[in-house]
């Protein structure tokens, strides 16, 4: 017998690409629910090949639910009321809970799980100390909304027509943006804390990080620069077999005839893509890298991974 599941948020990116993720799986669905807010709601969204309408979150009853994917943050978990199903969290508004509840499962936001992931084959050969990332957000981070502004910014860049935003907080055609997310009193941005208490959550809560989040013009994709201090000897050559040997990481060489990755080339791509690694003199321990990813997707198959999980126990 099939699983009643629901995707809140069936709209945006994250919720499209798990629909993607749940049909190539050949997860066994037998009723599907496409939950949007109201004012998306009665639109068509294809499932396999099947085709459904969109259902407001209002009013909707989730009791026959058995899983649940929640991935617009602009709903929350409180307004699903009642229900035995499972809620696996991907808005990020769980996972930093001391404790979970029994029917919630929290899930890392989709640029800590790149950070996360990237570095957990590290951390477990050598305790990481501290942490320097500077993060380089796609337009995709805003959903098509974002994508749409860079994309109509870009055309008139070139006959000089006047650029309006209002998406992001300045133009995003032809410019970097030092600001994801709303500041915070010390100068940090919600988005920069966010990413170290996540790290701190699903990783080590003995690990110090520190942030910097910017937009850049970019469509698909999440690029870092990360800086890693290790309380223990490691080099290069062992976290190349390290990522080598995990199936979420794949390393590209300098030697190797892409020499490195960009946003660009590894969007609908599965792993995070990691390279330009070389170490860190100014640290006894230390090493520095540059990793790629398409976070909407990724996101996606972990969320579906921690189904098929459920499923499985």
């Amino acid at each position: 017998m099939g699983y009643k599941v629901a995707v809140i948020g069936a709209r945006t990116l994250i919720g499209q690409s798990i629909i993607d993720v749940l049909v190539e799986r050949d997860i066994d669905v037998e009723t599907f629910f496409p939950i949007t807010l109201k004012k998306q709601s009665g639109h068509e969204i294809s499932f396999g090949e099947s085709d459904y309408k969109t259902l407001d979150h209002d009013g909707f009853n989730y009791a026959p639910c058995d899983y649940i994917f929640l991935c617009d943050p602009k709903i929350t978990i409180k307004s699903i009321g009642k229900t035995s199903a499972k809620i696996i969290d991907c808005s990020g508004q769980s996972a930093l809970e001391n404790e979970n509840s029994d029917n919630i499962i929290p899930l890392p936001t989709m640029r800590s799980t790149q950070l996360i992931e990237a570095l957990r084959p590290l951390q477990k050969y050598a305790p990481i100390k501290h942490v320097n990332v500077t993060a380089f957000e796609s337009t995709s981070a805003q959903g098509r909304d974002g994508m749409d502004e860079l994309f109509n910014q870009s055309r008139k860049f070139f006959v000089h027509d006047a650029m309006e935003h209002a998406v992001f907080s300045k133009q995003i055609a032809y410019n970097i943006i030092p600001q994801v997310d709303e500041f915070m009193d010390d100068g940090h941005t919600h988005a920069e804390w966010l990413l170290n208490a996540e790290t701190k959550r699903f990783l080590d809560k003995s690990i110090k990080l520190s942030a910097t989040c910017t937009y850049v013009p970019v469509f698909v994709g999440t690029s870092m620069s990360v800086t890693v201090e290790f309380d223990g000897e490691i080099d290069k050559s062992t976290a190349k077999d390290l990522w080598r040997s995990n199936n979420n990481t794949v390393v590209i060489d300098r030697g190797s005839e892409m020499e490195y990755v960009s946003p660009v080339e590894i969007a609908g791509e599965d792993q995070i893509f990691i390279s330009r690694v070389r170490e860190d003199t100014s640290v006894d321990n230390g090493l520095i890298f540059w990793c790629v990813c398409d976070t909407v997707r990724m996101s996606a198959i972990r969320a579906v991974e921690k189904l098929e999980t459920l499923t499985a126990s």
